[in-house]
């Protein structure tokens, strides 16, 4: 089963992990948002939010359940490389193997913005107009399976092990409150942390609601993605946040945010 355990066998665990570490990380950066008196106001909006989040971890945990094995069965002839088989020292093929996973994160989040089908799934998140720590749990279900499944897809493909999937699950899930935390870090440690590390001076201009800023930034962890890619945009002043009217749902409700790919 190879050094690590095969990308094959990724299972129910993985999802648990990619749902309640997010949340923790939200809940600690939207305590943090509170006591800096920048937390986001009105309760039935957090109240939409918190419930699209539990339908979204209901979902991944039915997809792990009923539809994993097929779909990594179906997959598994078509493997194309094997991160785990890989013939280098472990530590060399589990940092590649991680590298690899947050480069596929940026692939993905630029393909839900280039295709109009996964831009319809994904622009639910970029509706919000208040962006801090709770707009990490606003996705739309429908994104939640398009990203199950690419996600599932490349780490079949490249057989990438359990435990670099499990490890990037939990690095993306405590820097998912952090990234959308509304309260900005200081200039001068924001200056040279961003060419490291995805900060929220660097992912709030992703949320603007000019689609030229909107349209950059899409890295999930390092920001090399984007610089390499020529999707980084420099950070400015706190930008606008939403998207256009004709796009963005009518109400804060959960109704109104299950029917917005419709719009």
């Amino acid at each position: 089963e190879g050094r690590y355990g095969r990308a094959f066998y990724v299972t129910f665990d993985r999802e648990l992990l990619a749902f309640f570490v997010p949340l923790m990380s939200v809940v600690v950066f939207h305590i943090v948002e509170h006591i800096v008196r920048q937390g986001r106001a009105g309760p039935h909006v957090k109240t939409s939010i918190l419930v699209i989040g539990a339908m979204n971890m209901g979902l991944s945990l039915a997809l792990s359940t009923f539809l994993l094995l097929p779909f990594v069965m179906f997959l598994a002839p078509y493997q194309v490389f094997s991160f785990a088989q890989w013939d280098v020292p472990v530590w060399v093929s589990f940092i590649a193997a991680l590298l690899f996973l947050d480069f596929a994160g940026y692939i993905s989040h630029r393909l839900h913005h280039t295709i109009p089908i996964l831009w319809r799934l994904h622009r639910l998140h970029h509706s919000d107009r208040e962006v801090d720590a709770m707009t990490t749990l606003l996705h739309h279900p429908l994104e939640y399976v398009s990203s199950f499944g690419l996600s599932i897809f490349v780490a079949v493909l490249f057989d990438v092990p359990l435990i670099v999937l499990s490890v990037t699950a939990l690095l993306t899930g405590l820097h998912g409150g952090f990234s959308h935390v509304r309260t900005p870090l200081p200039e001068k440690l924001n200056a040279w942390l961003s060419r490291l590390i995805v900060t929220p001076n660097y992912h709030h201009l992703h949320h603007s609601l000019d689609m030229r800023l909107g349209n950059s930034n899409f890295a999930v962890l390092l920001p090399i993605w984007d610089y390499l890619g020529g999707t980084a945009s420099a950070p400015q002043k706190q930008p606008q946040y939403g998207i256009a009217e004709p796009q963005s749902p009518p109400t804060t409700g959960v109704v109104s945010y299950l029917g917005n790919p419709l719009r």
